[in-house]
């Protein structure tokens, strides 16, 4: 009996125990409310008094993943696949709707695809009136615009009139037409206004109507080779003066060209010229300016002081590595500047019964003086 008795209590606390862990797993599956934790909770207890509710919840949670799953796919499959599984689930009402909004966007968009195939601005009007707020809204109105640029722009390109690329430019003037319509309207006023002033100029085929045109149309296509005969006219004409190489053809190309490319070096040619001259013909002995600074040993200029003691206007002339023509009226004062180096230096003043003066100076850096005057019968210069 005692043994009976003791058995019967051992029983009993294992049934105890087993019943706390039932419960107590039970409640972990409950707190963590995964599917795998009821699957595995239903697998260790397949009989235990939880069973219903645990089926229960597991229930409710296939739905929420079913529903989840088709959801993320958001697919007319996906919904079907769910109100198959669960014809009175809670989201079916749900489900119904994405299905009618997906067949709605599947005809939209099978709409669209049509508009777009036809690519016409009636197909697209047509689409709009049909679905004006679908997500091919922005796109179809803007298709259209495209096509009514591109007619715009081939009825321009047909009629290929400056008013035609104008009407062009007034609907459309960032259009992406827009660059080509001002070039070909350029063109038509050149080919209307400026070819036919080109022709006339070629005709004359002369510096200053080539310099002219040059001015007027300065854009023009026909600029660069105006521009191109003036400087091959100046060249030949330069060329011409240098190979005369006078006083008179070098003024000549000064006074036709007084801004030309050679102007500088043309005056330098006539003051040598003129130097020339009065070396070549009768004239006094200049002495030597006076040197009154040495500057420093560097100092590559010399500053040259002259002063005009007479009652008549005096020009004094260099002809060196500088080429200077300087005049002074009566009783005037002025400085001048030369480069280092050899130099012949001519005097002359505007009366008929003064004699030439002319001498050579070494400049080598420094300040020079010079005073020019007149004495009885005779013209002296002397520096100091």
């Amino acid at each position: 009996m005692k043994h009976i008795e003791k058995i019967f209590s051992i029983g009993l606390i294992i049934l105890i125990l087993s019943s706390c862990a039932v419960t107590k797993e039970y409640e972990r599956a409950v707190s963590t409310n995964s599917i795998t934790t009821y699957e595995n909770y239903q697998k260790e207890f397949p009989k235990s008094k939880y069973k219903v509710d645990v089926e229960k919840r597991l229930a409710f949670l296939y739905e929420e993943q079913a529903w989840n799953k088709a959801v993320s796919k958001n697919t007319m499959y996906g919904y079907q696949d769910y109100l198959s599984k669960y014809p009175s689930g809670k989201n079916v009402e749900n489900a119904r709707k994405q299905i009618g909004k997906i067949e709605k966007q599947n005809e939209i968009n099978k709409t669209w695809k049509s508009a777009k195939y036809e690519n016409t601005i009636e197909s697209y009007n047509s689409f709009l009136g049909l679905y004006p707020s679908s997500k091919y809204t922005y796109d179809a109105k803007s298709k259209i615009r495209r096509l009514k640029e591109e007619n715009t722009w081939k009825i321009a390109s047909d009629k290929n009139t400056i008013n035609s690329y104008s009407d062009y430019l007034r609907s459309y003037p960032y259009g992406k037409y827009s660059s080509s319509a001002s070039d070909k309207i350029g063109k038509l006023k050149e080919e209307k206004y400026v070819l036919p002033a080109w022709n006339e100029t070629k005709r004359k085929n002369t510096y200053n109507t080539y310099s002219e045109f040059f001015n007027k149309y300065p854009n023009s296509s026909y600029a660069y080779l105006a521009k191109d005969k003036m400087i091959r006219i100046e060249q030949n004409d330069w060329d011409k003066a240098s190979r005369i190489n006078t006083i008179k053809s070098y003024k000549a190309y000064n006074n036709k060209y007084p801004y030309g490319a050679y102007v500088k070096t043309s005056e330098k040619k006539i003051i040598d010229l003129e130097v020339d001259k009065i070396f070549k013909g009768d004239y006094g002995k200049l002495p030597p300016m006076s040197k009154t600074s040495y500057g420093y040993s560097y100092n590559s200029t010399n500053a040259i002081e002259i002063y005009n003691n007479t009652a008549y206007t005096l020009t004094i002339r260099y002809s060196g590595a500088d080429s200077k023509k300087i005049v002074l009226s009566p009783r005037q004062r002025t400085t001048t500047t030369l480069k280092n180096g050899k130099y012949r230096i001519a005097a002359s003043v505007n009366a008929a019964n003064v004699q030439n003066y002319a001498g050579n100076e070494n400049l080598s850096g420094g300040d020079y003086g010079s005073e020019y005057y007149i004495k009885t019968e005779s013209y002296k210069t002397w520096g100091y």
